[in-house]
């Protein structure tokens, strides 16, 4: 089958470029021949509240160390934008760039099916028709697979519109059960949950699709960071001397370039797994650096990346997804500033978790497909 895939590719995050290859890989696995659609949508503002006059300036300081961070290191810099767009073009299979709505339309009528999904494209902060291929003119088949929407709420200004824009879908899933209720509100049932698709694909898939190698070397503590939070440095600190472990970062937020460790400015994605793979144990606020460290089997602690009042908190995916593999003591609330004593994760228990929901994901993705 003919299938089009909306959803992103093109931001230079790695969570977003994996989730894009995982589900194109995934389909032409079984056959089917698979495009993303490649339809630039601007992005829109996040409401966000007031912030705290502390949060304020700390957050201006982080700024500042950032924007010093990028002309240092604008060269690596450099080199790692050129790998995130490489990867795409080499496992991937992308349509030609579109200009226009009636472009779009034209080459989703080329399909046979659209998937829309993974990722928060469903996200009400940046609604768009795109995201859903809500235009009348279009005649292909529609389902979702895995969109995240991202936040607690639902805006009531956006229900009506998204509410109209999932009319037309043969079946709708998502990532998360927050979303299913709040989905649940506006549709009048509630969609299925899946896995994201990052994880319909085995840890010995990627080694595979990447060629990534298990190496004996020194032993280490890897730090992804989305956030610039200082109490995380103060815990990396403290979990390095404990394990008696070197630091070594993948360096994204302005912090993060200038703490003491070994530190990698132009990661790729391809080093990016790698990194996960051989470390020991793995600090992020990641929702995918927490998954792949889970489908390495690394021993990883995920903070909470926001305050829980904050209108634009994402919170919930995370905890969601320690939940069901009952690693929820392996969550560290927003602002710790160390890791009480838990077990090591059980990945017995977590393997076998996860191999049940891939094959309720595949079947329900599978039939959404044929149906």
């Amino acid at each position: 089958m003919k299938i089009g895939i909306i959803t992103w590719f093109r931001y230079e995050n790695y969570g977003t470029k994996l989730q894009a290859i995982a589900l194109q890989n995934y389909l032409r696995r079984y056959g089917h021949n698979v495009q993303m659609i490649d339809f630039p949508v601007p992005s829109s503002q996040r409401p966000h509240k007031k912030k705290k006059i502390l949060t304020r300036v700390y957050g201006r300081i982080s700024y500042e160390i950032l924007k010093y961070a990028h002309k240092r290191y604008n060269s690596q810099l450099a080199r790692k934008t050129l790998k995130m767009e490489q990867v795409i073009n080499e496992q991937c299979i992308v349509t030609d760039p579109i200009k226009t709505d009636e472009d779009y339309v034209n080459i989703c009528n080329q399909f046979n099916l659209l998937i829309c999904g993974s990722d928060q494209i469903w996200n009400p902060n940046w609604y768009h028709p795109y995201y859903y291929a809500d235009f009348p003119e279009i005649k292909a088949k529609k389902i979702s697979y895995a969109p995240s929407i991202g936040i607690r709420e639902i805006p009531e200004k956006k229900k009506e519109l998204i509410g109209k824009s999932l009319k037309s879908f043969s079946l709708i899933t998502v990532r998360e059960n927050k979303a299913s209720a709040l989905l649940e509100t506006i549709i009048g049932y509630k969609p299925q949950k899946v896995l994201d698709p990052t994880m319909l694909l085995t840890k010995e898939q990627w080694i595979n699709l990447f060629s990534l190698k298990i190496k004996k070397k020194q032993r280490y503590l890897l730090c992804y960071f989305l956030s610039d939070n200082r109490n995380h440095w103060t815990v990396v600190r403290k979990l390095a001397k404990e394990k008696n472990v070197s630091i070594r970062i993948i360096a994204q937020t302005g912090f993060s370039y200038f703490y003491k460790g070994r530190k990698y400015m132009d990661a790729g994605v391809k080093e990016f797994l790698d990194l996960i793979l051989n470390a020991d144990y793995i600090l992020t606020d990641s929702f995918h650096g927490t998954v792949f460290s889970l489908l390495f089997e690394k021993e990883v602690y995920t903070f909470e990346r926001f305050q829980d009042d904050q209108f634009f908190s994402q919170n919930d995916r995370v905890r969601e997804l320690m939940d069901e593999f009952e690693i929820s003591d392996h969550l560290l609330k927003y602002n710790t500033r160390r890791i009480t004593c838990v077990p090591p994760i059980n990945y017995i228990t977590v393997d076998h978790r996860l191999s049940q929901l891939r094959e309720k994901s595949a079947t329900i993705l599978n039939n959404g497909i044929l149906k």
